[in-house]
């Protein structure tokens, strides 16, 4: 989702969010909803990093712990994305939305070090001088496809 200005500006819309005290961006084209409190029914025979299921108007979202995944610890929270993909359903579990910001294209930038998080992150965005990583959902897919075939 982006608006185009009279200057040329492209600006793209993103959704701050905070894991514990690390902070991550997601394009906001990609976030359907936020929800708070929703019990997570558990699966057995899955990769630590999915918690379960949430029934959400009568759909099952795979509720993913992005902490988990990175850090091995386990995120207690009872906040979630919802992504916006009609193939995969996908809930994040996070602790606190930061903010919603639009970003002008061009201070999108590729991430050259990967460190935490691997290929989960490919670009980043700079806030009040903090470079924030943007989460790239697609990754988290294919994680989950590989892990649980």
């Amino acid at each position: 989702m982006s608006d185009k200005t009279s200057e040329n500006i492209e600006l793209v819309k993103f959704v701050i969010f905070n894991i514990d005290q690390k902070v991550y961006a997601l394009p906001g084209n990609m976030v359907r909803e936020i929800i708070i409190g929703y019990k997570v029914y558990y699966l057995p025979f899955i990769p630590g990093y999915i918690r379960g299921l949430i029934n959400r108007h009568g759909e099952p979202y795979t509720v993913v712990d992005i902490k988990v995944l990175f850090e091995q610890e386990r995120l207690e929270a009872e906040k979630y994305i919802i992504i916006r993909d009609e193939t995969d359903k996908l809930a994040l579990i996070i602790t606190e939305i930061s903010k919603i910001v639009n970003i002008d294209q061009k201070e999108i930038h590729p991430i050259t070090s990967h460190s935490e998080g691997g290929d989960f992150f490919n670009n980043s965005i700079s806030i009040e001088g903090v470079e924030i990583p943007i989460l790239e959902i697609e990754s988290v897919i294919r994680k989950i496809k590989h892990d649980i075939k």
